[in-house]
This record gives C-alpha cells, structure tokens and sequence, in this order.
C-alpha cells in the first residue's frame, strides 16, 4: 500500500493478518507536490478465530473445554450447549470470558453429550466461533458394597449397577 493514490478520505485496506498490530499515515497530494506525513496511527485487527481442541478431564459432572491460542487475543469467549445449534446454553456457559487457553466446565449431568465452542477476543473485536467440540460425560461412580465369600486367599468384590455403561 505504500504511495496508493486514493481520491477519498477513507480507504479499504484488506489482506492482513488478524490478530496482528498496523500502522498507516497519509499525505496530501496535488500538482505542486507532497505534504509532510501525517502522524502514524497504529492499530490491532481482530484476531482469527480461535482452535478448539478435544476436552480433558472428562468426569461424570464436569470436564475441560480446550483451545489453542488465536494471534492478538486479550482473552476468549467460551460457550456450552447441550446441542450443536447452541439454541439453550449450560448455565454460566453463554459467552463466558476466560483468559487462559482451558476452561473447567463444571455442575454437568452424567451420561451427558455436551458441545462447546470459543471466540477470541481483543479491544477491536471478537473473531467467529471456532468449530464446535463434542463432549460426553462419563457416568456416575456406582456404590461400592461391602466384599463377600472372604477366604484366605480371595474375596468376592460388589458394587451396585450403572445403567447404559457397557
């Protein structure tokens, strides 16, 4: 863009990298010639957006919702949604801000597919969603029971039964 003759007081500039700091001063023009340069302005443009990675720390009532870092994000944007369209959120779970590159996702129900996706964000704007990340929790502890059949070299072990575990 160095020298682009524009005949306005604005200009489009395109094909730069998100999350990644400019600068850009004009000068005025006519057929006697140059003016000195303005004064440089900087700027940040919008981050790209983010990576969403698988989730860790699977449980049966939580787990960690993951991403990788998006070039010139201040922090994230995380939502949870018990379906992909993300038409109803988990609680707490809508456009939450979070600064690291993890997330504990916390007070879930067992057996549970889940779906989490995540915006970066800095003082300019927010990038689009990262593609969604798909999520089941794992089931509930069964009891476990006192042992049986206790001889000397063996016993018995028994725990209650977990409906749909194989």
């Amino acid at each position: 863009y160095q020298h682009k003759a524009v005949m306005e007081t604005s200009d489009m500039v395109s094909g730069l990298t998100p999350g990644t700091t400019y600068y850009y001063r004009v000068q005025a023009v006519n057929s006697g010639g140059y003016s000195e340069y303005s004064n440089v302005i900087s700027l940040l443009t919008i981050p790209g957006k983010p990576t969403a990675i698988s989730a860790t720390d699977v449980k049966s009532t939580s787990f960690t919702a993951n991403w990788e870092e998006a070039s010139g994000a201040e922090s994230y944007r995380l939502d949870v949604a018990k379906s992909n369209s993300f038409a109803s959120y988990v609680a707490g779970y809508n456009d939450k801000t979070v600064s690291d590159l993890k997330d504990a996702v916390i007070g879930l129900t067992a057996r549970t597919t889940y779906y989490y996706r995540v915006r970066a964000v800095n003082g300019n704007g927010t990038s689009e969603d990262s593609d969604i990340i798909k999520v089941t929790t794992a089931p509930e502890a069964p009891d476990v029971n006192p042992a049986t059949n206790i001889t000397p070299t063996g016993f018995t072990a028994n725990w209650s039964s977990v409906s749909s575990v194989t």
